[in-house]
């Protein structure tokens, strides 16, 4: 539960980056972007990869993505899942944690980072930790990953990733 936590920091370190660099905003924006792409589509290879999909949650996955268009919920949901296997949950965190970093900065470049939308991002990450309850998240992992994956393509389809 506390690797979680660690990896939402992330996002929080990737502001506190963007404040002490803000020369270097303008010119790494294009990196920034490209590296947010880059560990989503990781993200989405490694989920794949180590957990069962459902190609009809995976589908509904991407229309909720598509009208949810908030990451960190997709992200949480990815961390959550992760939870089956040590190794699995060690990267997946990782990632994450990673994510936040260009994401983070690029918010705080486009101005979009007030207070209520990372307040938003923190409650739909960590809404999915409330499957851990009674280890729900084994009964549903199939389900989960599969709108996991699908919201975070439909993420980087509706921003022009």
């Amino acid at each position: 539960m506390l690797l979680s936590f660690i990896s939402f920091v992330g996002l929080f370190a990737g502001l506190l980056l963007a404040i002490y660099t803000k020369e270097e905003l303008k010119s790494g924006e294009k990196y920034f972007t490209l590296l947010t792409k880059v560990i989503l589509a990781t993200i989405i290879f490694v989920l794949l990869y180590y957990t069962k999909f459902n190609l009809l949650f995976l589908f509904i996955g991407a229309i909720i993505g598509y009208f949810v268009n908030k990451i960190y919920l997709y992200l949480g949901m990815s961390v959550i899942i992760s939870y089956v296997s040590k190794e699995f949950n060690i990267l997946t965190v990782s990632l994450v944690f990673l994510f936040g970093l260009p994401y983070g900065t690029l918010l705080k470049y486009y101005k979009m980072d007030k207070l209520g939308n990372v307040l938003l991002s923190m409650v739909l990450f960590l809404l999915p930790l409330l499957l851990l309850i009674n280890n729900y998240y084994m009964v549903y992992s199939s389900a989960l990953s599969s709108i996991a994956v699908g919201g975070i393509f439909s993420f980087l389809v509706k921003n022009g990733y």
